[in-house]
């Protein structure tokens, strides 16, 4: 058989608190990014056919230029590779010049605060440029594109003290076409005397905290400030092994960052609809084993487990790895009541680790 081809993960992987304007400042980004970063080593960092390449930018590292020029990282990925870009810090809101109004009825812009963002003569990275900066990492490119966002561009605030929006007031500074990054790059068209521009938009899968009338929540989860959003996406990942699609993966964090806080609603989006099905980054992160409870009551087995983790919903026969003599000899002595601990591994039940008696 032919080996396997090395791939090679690009991670440009952005976290800002320390605002240079007290009020601005977070306590759970860089938590966020690190646990993420975690969570991608080790999952990720041991196989032996992908790579990582991984870059971050902190706090005052984080300026508009540095991220601009973060994306050159990007630049050495492949067909078959693939690129996650993630960001945890404020979002916000500005002035959108008029060749954008059709592609904003607020005439405002969505965007990114930037660690010098609020600065005098500082400006946010604005949507419209993030999607030219993507347009130009993928361009010619059969890259597998990610884009994580921890931020919101909401204007309203949460009433909870225990609560902290990441969102921060709209920019003051007007901007000209000809003051976004990659400008003469986006399509032009003329209607009448109006002349309408859009950004170019490259292959990519975005993953948002929240919707844009929304705000991202932070708040103290096991004792340490978290964006809910990132933590319950990784929360989700570990419970699902890795191995899940961008869709399943976005329903159950809504669940889940429903049940947490109220009025945020994480966001999928991808240029492609048929993206949405694919496995998280490309399916590259490897199925691990998962432990569940398997119980008899009644005369009837159950496995704490359901269609998310691999399990019809319509039940069915589960074939053991080793057969019947995988369980310990005190399997027929388990009477009306008992338990197992086992492994599951892509719907497949492969181990039993450990057994006990039911009460």
């Amino acid at each position: 058989m032919p080996a396997a081809t090395t791939k090679t993960l690009y991670a440009l992987m952005i976290a800002i608190d320390a605002y240079p304007i007290e009020r601005h400042r977070l306590n759970g980004c860089v938590n966020d990014r690190n646990a993420l970063k975690d969570y991608i080593e080790r999952r990720i960092g041991s196989q032996k056919n992908v790579k990582l390449n991984i870059k971050t930018l902190t706090d005052k590292e984080a300026t508009k230029a540095e991220i601009i020029a973060g994306f050159s990282h990007f630049s050495k990925a492949k067909d078959g590779d693939i690129c996650l870009l993630y960001f945890s810090g404020h979002g916000s809101q500005a002035p959108a010049p008029p060749e954008f109004w059709h592609l904003d009825p607020d005439r405002m812009n969505e965007s990114v605060v930037c660690w010098d963002s609020r600065i005098p003569n500082g400006k946010d990275l604005m949507d419209k440029e993030m999607s030219y900066l993507i347009w130009k990492a993928t361009f010619g490119k059969k890259v597998h594109f990610t884009a994580i966002f921890d931020c919101c561009h909401a204007g309203s605030n949460t009433r909870d003290t225990s609560i902290t929006p990441r969102m921060a007031e709209p920019s003051p500074v007007p901007a000209r076409l000809e003051d976004y990054h990659g400008y003469k790059a986006y399509k032009r068209v003329t209607n009448g005397q109006t002349v309408e521009v859009s950004p170019p938009r490259g292959n990519h899968i975005h993953l948002a905290a929240a919707k844009a009338n929304e705000t991202a929540k932070e708040l103290r989860i096991d004792n340490n400030p978290r964006g809910v959003f990132t933590y319950t996406l990784i929360e989700t990942l570990e419970l699902n092994g890795g191995q899940i699609s961008y869709a399943d993966l976005m329903h159950i964090v809504n669940v889940k960052v429903g049940n947490r806080v109220v009025a945020q609603t994480p966001q999928l989006d991808s240029v492609e609809a048929k993206d949405k099905n694919s496995l998280f980054l490309s399916g590259v992160v490897e199925a691990a084993a998962s432990e569940y409870l398997l119980t008899f009551r009644s005369g009837k087995w159950t496995v704490d487990a359901g269609a998310v983790h691999g399990i019809p919903e319509s039940g069915g026969l589960l074939t053991l790895a080793g057969g019947i003599s995988a369980f310990p000899a005190a399997f027929n002595a388990l009477g009306s009541g008992g338990a197992f601990i086992i492994w599951l591994v892509g719907g497949a039940l492969a181990m039993t680790v450990a057994w006990g008696m039911g009460q």
